[in-house]
């Protein structure tokens, strides 16, 4: 599949961003952030919304971007947007064992305020998949 820039008709190849064959829309775009303060932005990898065990036992975090695809560069600027605040949050974990598993523990206002930010701030990016020519890697963006 290809990826092009809505504003200039470019095709891209910087991007993160997925959309697997057979689906009919692409995937989540997520930014991760470790309880050992490693902050990524990239796409979820798994179909129909399941989760990594660390991000299901809270040992990390996951945010959902509003966008579906986005450039190295935009999502280079917004994990140093939101990097004061992950590190206030990778400074208020705690790691306990419930019994069964060791889970992780956040701060949950640092995490609200984080969540709300991202939602607020995230939108779609100047780039878009090019759906029509999915199965044509020859397709071309007409102008």
């Amino acid at each position: 599949m290809k990826v092009y820039n809505h504003e200039t008709n470019e095709r891209v190849t910087d991007y993160i961003g997925c959309w697997y064959p057979q689906q009919t829309k692409a995937q989540p775009i997520h930014l991760y952030l470790s309880n050992d303060g490693d902050v990524t932005i990239e796409h979820d990898p798994n179909i129909g919304g399941g989760v990594s065990s660390d991000v299901w036992h809270r040992r990390a975090l996951s945010f959902t971007l509003n966008g579906s695809i986005y450039t190295e560069e935009e999502a280079g600027a917004m994990i140093e947007e939101y990097a004061e605040l992950c590190d206030k949050l990778v400074d208020s974990y705690e790691e306990r064992w419930n019994g069964n598993n060791y889970v992780g523990y956040w701060d949950e206002e640092l995490e609200q305020i984080l969540m709300d930010k991202i939602q607020r701030d995230s939108t779609e990016s100047v780039l878009f998949f090019d759906s029509e020519g999915m199965m044509d890697e020859e397709s071309e963006v007409e102008e």
